[in-house]
């Protein structure tokens, strides 16, 4: 027994309105026309249109797709991984988008990247800067932050710089060394700090 259709013209799906509906079966496409532009298609099936996507979409994929042109591919990725972490309602849309663009400005050099100064706080004026992966690691506190005359970095780093693997700085630690030591003292050698008291333990 076949499903009953109700009649569907005039049925509004986000950027789309029913203009004709000839179906005659549930799955059979109907014409519809694009409420931001004025154009006349057909989409493939009523399901298709009644997906969450369409019902908060305000535009038709060409006119988004003219919103965005003005932007490169890397401002476009650039905000997708902003819109992942959440945005402030002023850079939402394609005017908040330039907001935020303007705001940041380009990265200082290819190693920065996009990041929050509170993690639990969405993307906005006061939250958001450039950052290397260091200082991100660090942020997130997914890394131990390591000082440096140049700036805070982390083990990984500090143990390419010295040609070691991460728990070979970790053995040192182990061994009593201190954070600063670990990741200062070059392969092989042996902090002064920890000679002396090796000597002391030998005459006690």
């Amino acid at each position: 027994m076949s499903r009953a259709l109700t009649n569907l013209v005039g049925a509004k799906y986000g950027p789309f309105e029913v203009t004709e509906d000839k179906r005659l079966h549930f799955y059979d496409p109907v014409t519809v026309r694009t409420i931001c532009c004025n154009r006349v298609i057909t989409k493939k099936t009523v399901i298709a249109l009644n997906t969450v996507r369409w019902r908060k979409g305000k535009q038709c994929a060409r006119c988004a797709q003219q919103t965005w042109s003005g932007l490169s591919g890397a401002e476009h990725a650039l905000l997708q991984r902003a819109r992942k972490h959440g945005l402030v309602k002023q850079w939402k849309g394609a005017a908040g988008a330039r907001l935020m663009l303007d705001h940041l400005g380009p990265a200082p050099s290819k190693d920065h990247v996009l990041g929050t100064i509170n993690p639990s706080k969405p993307h906005g004026p006061d939250n958001s800067v450039w950052m290397t992966q260091s200082e991100l690691l660090i942020a997130h506190k997914r890394a131990v932050s390591v000082p440096t005359p140049n700036g805070p970095t982390t083990i990984p780093i500090m143990a390419r710089r010295l040609k070691l693997s991460r728990q070979a700085i970790h053995q040192r630690q182990e061994r009593g060394y201190t954070l600063e030591e670990a990741t200062t003292t070059p392969k092989g050698a042996v902090p002064e700090r920890l000679l002396k008291l090796r000597a002391n333990k030998k005459k006690s």
